[in-house]
């Protein structure tokens, strides 16, 4: 599998599918994101999702 970097230079298909993947929040980073989540709410563990990816759905920014 190649990296998101390396699909966005090479452009082309791969790199708008990977692209609207992410921002439809259908990406492999969500889907674990969101699998990990239901597993600790399952498990009734209290917890956060903090970092990149949570900056970003509060709308911040990466620079």
């Amino acid at each position: 599998m190649d990296t998101f970097d390396t699909m966005m230079r090479r452009c082309g298909g791969d790199a708008l599918r990977a692209a609207r993947q992410f921002f439809m929040k259908e990406d492999p980073v969500h889907q674990s994101l969101r699998a990990i989540a239901q597993r600790l709410g399952d498990l009734k563990i209290p917890h956060c999702i903090a970092g990149g990816m949570a900056l970003l759905v509060h709308g911040g920014t990466i620079r």
